[in-house]
Order: structure tokens, then sequence, then C-alpha cells
């Protein structure tokens, strides 16, 4: 460029004929008249050939001919580059230009246009015809001047750059202009035509640039194209324009390409091809529409790179009453990052807020995708009109806030006082990453309706990662809004939400918040020790009327640790909803971490709604540290139903527990119930399952069908308690029901309501130091029936159904066997182990001396298994 600028200072304004078609010699400036008869006309082409073509400041060039003429084609020949810094005009109306120099041209700061027709500037080695005749830019003996009308601009390698250098240039109406040389550079210039055509090319090698469309055929290598330093091009209007550029390398700098449309007619768009496409420092591409007319369409093809940095934006708004046009982006990597400016940077198609036509769809298919700091991909509505879908195809989708102060991601969203839905948000990738403050939204805060929100990945990865900023996946309606959220609907091979990471569709005004569907091989929700709410939520906030929407959850594994929830909860007068599981292993586990860890649907102090049901349906369950399977309320709304269903083992330890709660209810309240099936059930470390009712509702039952075995060790409890009725509860146990430590009660704390009924049917009951209690205050006790084939109690063990101030109930033990009171405070711990009290027998009683000595009494020991067995005597 240097070299440019240095030709450019020290060359020589002149126009000189080189004689290959007329007259040679030096024209008369510093008008220089290039008349029709120095040149030869072939039907409606003028063909002139100029061995230097130099215009300098305030000198003027000006072809002229007949009518006739709608071809005016110009070649350079004597190698060097034309420089022109004055007037190139045309008098002939509606003729086109053509100017070929393989040496280059350069426009200065001085330069100007008046042509009528089109304008076609090239470093070409020829120009092809549509017969397929050429014009060589080198003269040839004996060249054939074609009559038919050009075609393309043809290059065989080597060629020169055009620059223009703080130029205005300004063609004709609804004309076209096009640029194809090797290498294009646009420094401070100004390209403008209104409803027009801008065609860059930069060609490298042997190919054609074709003159209808811009394009570039048959090149094996394209060059650089630079529009820097507050460059423009503009092709807006009452039709809008189309704008295309094709080559290796495009580089924008603090500069725009705008075709806008300010009319009734459809824009033409912009098509962008390359190899790299970098924008920077508020660099613009735009194809927005401001009136009726829809807005064009853009259309980025660019083989490796896309870079939008620093404030730097792709955009296609609906500013008036027509449509915004789409946005296509296809690439290898595409980078968003604001880089610290504070501005918007990204891909945009908004309806603005005078807008009442609909925002354009935005479809990204590139392999890398990262929006970091500040990048936005974005079709809202501000306005009457709708937003747009938003589709995202990659290998891998990076969304990361990065410390920035501006919000960061993909987000389809209806802003304040918009009356437009907002769009879909469709995510297909590999891998996707959302970390630090990084969103993907389709939100409402208006009275429009936000989109759904679709995720296909492979790994899908939420983590707030120490930032102060939501971070995940949102469907939400604001507390302004009067529309609903989306649906949120995730299908991953593993999926992590760490923490403070979120996926929650929620509504904090008087809109439903949407349901929550995820398939997954495996989800991981993990607190991971931050501040933060962390896992999959579908709430109602205090101030929201609306909804909680549904979660649907179905995976292989589901891992819920560390203050990780599931939750579908209501603060305010809507309902929470309800939330089902599906998984072949279910592992929840507090680990100290001070936060609720679990699966729960909540209505709050300050809700009138109800909570919603939990249905669990696993092939394993696993609850540790204080994990929590909850429908609870403590408002006036009452609590949801909790059905577990596990094929194999359920286990639940370290005070876990599975329960129901209604805590301040004030209106007469149905009663919730927990129903839980498996093969076998263990509870140890104070755990529980429990219904709780404080308010004026009855406790809710508990149904347990258990295949195998229950056992309930070290204080835990299998309880219903209330202060109005109590709860029944009803085991059904093929084997055994094992109690250490532990306890089955019903119980009624105040009030005339009468305690619950147990029922309990194993074949063996076992209860070592442990109690089954059916209490009430001033009601009747409740009915305890124990039936098993044997039913053996420690001394400290109790069997209770009695009132303090009202009737006790009756205990009725079935036992096919005898009912056996061992006597013993405590039964040791392998005192069903049988393993121990056989392996001697057979070999004993197989001898001659076979004796036995038989003491009947009321509580039998066994001797220690490892003791001589006394022969029997006989008689």
């Amino acid at each position: 460029m240097m070299m440019a600028v240095l030709c450019f200072e020290t060359a020589q304004a002149q126009v000189v004929m080189d004689g290959s078609l007329g007259p040679s010699g030096s024209l008369v400036g510093p008008d220089f008249r290039v008349t029709a008869d120095l040149g030869q006309q072939r039907g409606a082409n003028l063909f002139h050939s100029f061995s230097q073509f130099n215009i300098g400041t305030g000198e003027s060039a000006t072809f002229s001919g007949s009518a006739a003429i709608a071809n005016i084609i110009s070649r350079v020949t004597g190698g060097d580059v034309s420089t022109i810094d004055g007037l190139l005009r045309s008098d002939i109306s509606g003729a086109n230009l053509f100017l070929l120099n393989p040496a280059g041209v350069l426009f200065g700061s001085n330069a100007s246009l008046d042509v009528s027709g089109s304008l076609h500037i090239s470093s070409a080695d020829y120009l092809r015809f549509a017969n397929n005749e050429q014009f060589m830019a080198v003269p040839q003996v004996g060249e054939v001047l074609s009559t038919a009308a050009p075609a393309a601009f043809g290059f065989l390698g080597s060629d020169g750059a055009i620059q223009i250098q703080g130029a205005v240039l300004t063609p004709a109406s609804e004309s076209t202009l096009t640029l194809a040389a090797n290498g294009i550079d646009l420094d401070n210039a100004s390209l403008v035509i209104d409803q027009g055509a801008v065609q860059l090319a930069s060609v490298a090698s042997v190919g054609e640039v074709s003159l209808a469309t811009g394009e570039v055929t048959g090149a094996q290598v394209l060059a650089d194209i630079n529009i820097i330093n507050q460059s423009e091009i503009r092709v807006g209007g009452e039709g809008g324009g189309r704008v295309f550029m094709q080559g290796d390398s495009i580089l924008m700098d603090e500069s725009v390409v705008a075709g806008q449309t300010t009319g009734d007619v459809q824009g033409q768009g912009i098509v962008v091809q390359a190899m790299v496409l970098d924008l920077s420092n508020d660099s613009v591409i735009d194809a927005s529409s401001f009136c009726a007319g829809g807005g064009g369409n853009i259309d980025l093809q660019i083989a490796q790179d896309l870079t939008l940095y620093s404030a730097s934006t792709v955009s296609s708004d609906a500013v008036g009453t027509g449509n915004a046009g789409s946005i296509v982006v296809l690439a290898n990597q595409l980078l968003i990052d604001d880089a610290g400016s504070g501005f918007l940077t990204g891909i945009f198609s908004d309806s603005t807020a005078t807008a009442t036509g609909d925002a354009g769809t935005i479809d990204i298919q590139v392999e890398n995708v990262d929006v970091l700091g500040g990048g936005f991909i974005s079709s809202s509505t501000f306005g009457v009109g709708d937003a747009g879908d938003i589709t995202v195809s990659a290998d891998r989708l990076l969304i990361d806030r990065a410390g920035s102060d501006s919000l960061t991601g993909i987000f389809s969203d209806t802003d304040a006082g918009a009356t437009g839905d907002a769009g879909t948000v469709n995510i297909q990738a590999v891998n996707v990453e959302v970390l630090g403050g990084g969103q993907i939204s389709s939100s409402t805060f208006s009275a429009g309706d936000a989109g759904s929100i679709t995720v296909s990945a492979d790994l899908l990865l939420v983590d707030r990662a120490g930032s102060v900023f939501f971070t995940g996946i949102f469907s939400d309606t604001d507390v302004t809004s009067m529309g609903d959220a989306g649906s949120i609907d995730i299908q991953a091979g593993e999926i992590e939400v760490l923490g403070g990471g979120e996926i929650g569709s929620n509504t904090f005004g008087a809109g439903d918040a949407g349901s929550i569907a995820v398939l997954a091989e495996r989800l991981s929700i993990d607190r991971v020790g931050a501040d933060f709410l962390t896992g999959i939520f579908s709430d109602t906030d205090v101030m929201s009327t609306g909804d909680a929407g549904s979660i649907d959850i179905q995976a292989g594994e589901i891992e819920v640790f560390g203050g990780g929830e599931i939750s579908s909860s209501t603060f305010g007068a809507g309902g929470a909803s309800r939330i089902s599981v599906l998984a072949d292993q279910l592992l929840m586990d507090g680990t100290s971490s001070g936060f609720v860890t679990g699966i729960l649907t909540r209505a709050g102090p300050t809700s009138s709604g109800n909570a919603g049901s939990l249905m669990i349906d696993t092939r394993t369950a696993t609850l540790g540290n204080r994990a929590v399977v909850s429908s609870a309320t403590t408002g006036t709304g009452r609590a949801g139903n909790v059905v577990v269903s596990v094929v194999l083992d359920l286990s639940l330890s370290d005070q876990a527990t599975i329960s129901t709660e209604t805590v301040d209810g004030f209106d007469p309240l149905l009663p919730t119930s927990i129903q839980l099936t498996a093969q076998n059930l263990s509870l140890d470390g104070g755990s529980s399952i429990n219904t709780n009712a404080n308010g004026t509702a009855d406790a809710g039952a508990i149904d347990l069908n258990v295949v195998d075995t229950i056992r309930m060790f070290d204080d835990s409890r299998l309880s219903t308690e209330s202060v109005q009725g109590g709860g029944q509860i009803t085991v059904q146990v093929n084997e055994l029901l094992h109690l250490k430590n532990s306890e089955v009660t019903t119980s009624v704390a105040q009030g005339g309501g009468n305690g619950g009924d147990i029922f309990v049917d194993p074949e063996f009951i076992l209860l070592d130091n442990s109690s089954v209690i059916a209490q009430a205050f001033a009601g009747a006790g409740g009915n305890i029936t124990l039936i098993a084939d044997y039913v053996i109690r420690s001394a400290g063990s109790v069997i209770d159904a009695s009132s303090r101030l009202g009737i006790d109930g009756q205990v009725d033990i079935q036992a096919l066997g005898n009912e056996v009171d061992t006597g013993e405070e405590d039964l040791s711990a392998d005192f069903l182990k049988a393993a121990g009290w056989i392996k001697q027998a057979c070999t004993q009683r197989s001898g001659n001396n076979v004796s036995s000595f038989i003491i009947n009494r009321r509580h039998p020991r066994p001797s220690p298994y490892d003791d001589w067995s006394a022969s029997p005597v006989g008689f």
C-alpha cells in the first residue's frame, strides 16, 4: 500500500491513447474529452485503448458518443497504475463504463463519478462477452471486437490491485459498481449507490468474475479485501440494494457495509464469500428494513474463520412495517467477542420498538462457535413484530461471559413494551458449554410469549464458574410481563450442571412458566461449593400469578450432589407443577454442602398455589447425606403426592428424606400421600420417609410395597405427623421388616383428630430396640395391625396405639408362628444368620452317639453357633 500511495503522489496527470484502436497521443487536459472517434464501435459497444489513463486533482475525463452506445469499454496497456483523483464522467445516457488496467487502479480522495450507467473497474487481463469472445487488456494482432454484451472479467494471474483512498464514489441510482482485482483496498472511502449493487471480487489466480453477480469462478487462489478506517459501502434506498464480496481474507475495521431498505420494495441483501471474514472496532454489515419493503437477506459463506470483535455487528432488523431479512452464516470458526468495548457485538435480527414487521431468522452452521465477553446472537422483538427463530448447528458451541459486564449468549426475547412473541432457539452441537455468566435465553419481558428452546448435544456443560451473573439456559417471564415462558427441550448424551449453573423456565409475572424436558444418558447436577442455586428449575416468583411448568427427566444415570436441585416451586399465586424422573440409576448426595440437595416441589410461605406432585421411576435409587425427595407447602396451598417406583434397591442414608409436608395451610386441605415400591428398601443413619401436616389438613398416607426386605437402622423413621388427623401407614413386604433403633409411627400432636392406622404384612417382623406407635392427643389412637409368620422383638421395643386424652387404639398381632419376646435389650448383629448355626449339624447328627437335651422356656436364648451340640438321650 505504501508503494501505491507513492505512485499516486508522483504520477503525472495524463490521458494517452495507445493507437491500437484509433489515433495515438496525449489528450488535452485538464478536462480530457474521450470522444467516440478515438476508439471503435461495434454494435452497442464502444472500445477505447489507452497507454496511460490518469486524472489529476481538479481534472476530469469525459467519455462521449451516440445514444446507441450501451457499453464504453476501455483498457490501459502501458503497465502503469491508473490514478484517478478527479472526475470520471460519461455523457452517454445510460451507458455502462468499463475500465481494465492489469497494473491496477487507484482512486484518490478527490475522485468523483458522473456516470449514468453501471461502472465496472478491474485489473483483469480480458473482458469476456456473452458469445465468449474476449477483449484482451494487451492489444492483439487481428483482434476481433465483439458486438455481444460483456459477461465477465478474466484473470490470468499477477494482476494489480484496486485502491480507493479517501474518495466518496456515488455511481448512478439503480446501477452496479464492480471492482475486480488482485486485492481491493478501501481506506476512509465511501461507495454509495441508491438502490444499486456493489460487487467486490479479489482474484489472485486464473479465473473469471461474473458481471451479473460479481461471483468468482474457476479461480484457485483469491486475494484480500480490506475495508478500513471508517470506510463504507451503502446500497440502500427505495428498493434496497445488493452487496456481493468475494475474496480470500476480508477485513473490516471501523467500517460499514449496508444494504438497507427505505421503501416498499424488498431489499436484495448482502452476500460475502471468503476464506476469512474479520470485523473489528465497530464494523457493521447491515441489511435492515426501515419501511414497508422487507429487509434483504445476509448470507455469509466463510470457509475458515469469521470474527466479530469489539462492537462489530451483523444485523438485519425490522424498523418499519416490513419484515427483516434472514441471516445465514456458514463457517469453520465463528468468534464473537465484545473485547471490553461495552457496545453490542454479534449477530442480530430484531424487530425494533418502532416496527410492526417481524425480525428475521438466524441460521448458523459452523464447526466451532465461541460467543465471549459480551458477544450476542439475538433475534428479539421490541415492538409489535415477532422475533425470529435462531438455529445454531456446530461441532462445538462455547458461551462464556468471561468477566464482562455485558450480557453474553444467544437470545430470542420480547423486550419491555413489546407485544410480539419471541422466537425459538434451536441448538444442535456435539459439545455445548455455557460458562461464567453465559446464557441461552428465550424469555418475555412484555405481553408477548417467549419461545421454546431446543438443545441437542453429545455433551452439555452449564457452569457458573465463579461468575456473579446468572448462567444457563432460560425461558422466563419477567415481573412486568403478561406473556408465557417457553418450553425447554434438551437431548444430550451427557449433561453437567455445575457451580450455580441453571436450566430454568420460571415466571416472575402474570404468565406461566414453560415445561422442561431432559433426555440424557447421564445427568449430573453439583453445586460444588457455589453460593448460587444449581440445577433444573421451573418456579414462580413472589410477585407472579402464573403457574410453574412441569419437569420431565429421562436419563440412564442421574446424579444430584452437594446442593444441586431439580425443583418446581411456587412462591406466588400460581401453582408449582409436577416433576417426573425416569432413570436407570438415581444417586443423590448432600455431601455436607449446607444446602438442600434433591428433587423438590414446593409452595413457599408467600404462595397461595399448590406444590406439585413427584414421580420417580428408576432401577436403583440411592439417597445420602440429607438428600431430599419432597413435596412441601408452607403457604395456603397443598403439597403434592410423591410416587417412587424402584425396580431393585432403594437406599436412604445419613438423614436422607422422602417426604410431603403441609405447614401453614388455613383451609381444609386434602392430605397428600407417599407411594413407594421397590425390591428392597433400606433406611439408615437417621433417614426417614414421612408425611407432615401442621395446618388443617390430615397427615398424608404412606404406602410401601416391597418385594423382599425393608431394613431400618440407626434412628430411621417411617412416620406420619399432624395436628389434625393422623395418616395411615401401609407396609406390604414379602419377606422381612427389620427395625433396629428405628420407628414406624403415626401421631397427632394436638386436637381431636384420630391417630393414623398402621398395617404391616411381611413374613418376618424383627423389632430391635424399635417402636411401632400410633398415637393421638384427644382423638382415638390409631389401630396397629401386624400380620406375619413370626414377630420377634427385643425387650426395648414398643408397640403402642394409645391416646393421651382419648380412646386407645387396638393392637392386633396376627403371627402364624409364635410371637417371640426375646427379653433382650438388643439383638446380636448375627441374629438371623443361619450359616453359623448349621455348619456342623450334619456331621454330628450322622454319628452313633447322637443325643439331645431340650429346655422349653418363655424367653429362650440360642447357644453360640460354635458350641458343642449335645447327643440326644434315648428312651
